[in-house]
């Protein structure tokens, strides 16, 4: 039988950040109150979270276990890492673009656009793990191939206009103009396709 290997994090620091301000962490709720109305980063949230786990100051199933929140940052600097890798690609214009060189499945980084995006990706990468690898097909193939071209047109078509609708709940909750917004949105993707295919300097 095989050894166990076992990943030993020295975290005192957060250890020493989390007991200057002492939380009280006893609830998904007080959780979420230090985002929302501390003002803590989620960052600075998932840190004292882990530490008042750890003291035992915390409920076992305030945040995932371990080993699942380092597979799942782990998978989300990967996905950085692979989204990273560019070409230069001519469009139907004649200009010149940077463009991923891989696309991958919605759900497992894809349209991830910078380290800034780690959290949502993190989040999509523990969801894609209800999709078996069987379906799932590949996990990235190039951009520039027929794969490519359906993964791109699904995205847009599936995934994309669920996070719009969400953004339009919160306008039309806040008051705003949800018309309005819905035209904003139609004049910079029309603005967009236009960059990609009106001849240069038309």
């Amino acid at each position: 039988m095989s050894s166990k290997l076992i990943v030993k994090t020295d975290i005192t620091d957060w250890r020493d950040e989390c007991l200057r301000y002492e939380p009280t962490i006893r609830t998904v709720d007080d959780l979420v109150a230090l985002v929302v109305d501390e003002n803590r980063s989620t960052g600075e949230a998932a840190r004292m979270a882990i530490v008042m786990r750890e003291l035992g100051h915390a409920p076992d199933d305030i945040l995932k276990p371990n080993k699942l929140l380092l597979h799942a940052g782990g998978r989300a600097e990967v996905a950085i890492k692979v989204s990273a890798r560019k070409v230069q690609a001519e469009m139907p214009n004649g200009s010149t673009y940077s463009v991923r060189e891989f696309v991958g499945i919605p759900g497992r980084g894809e349209g991830v656009a910078s380290d800034v995006d780690v959290g949502q990706v993190a989040f999509e990468a523990e969801v894609q793990d209800a999709v078996t690898e069987a379906a799932s097909g590949p996990h990235y193939v190039p951009s520039d191939s027929a794969d490519g071209l359906m993964r791109a047109m699904n995205y847009l078509v599936n995934t994309i206009p669920g996070y719009i609708f969400e953004r339009l709940k919160i306008i039309a909750l806040a008051g705003g103009d949800v018309e309005a917004a819905a035209d904003t949105l139609k004049e910079e993707i029309d603005r967009q396709v236009m960059q990609l295919t009106e001849p240069i300097g038309w």
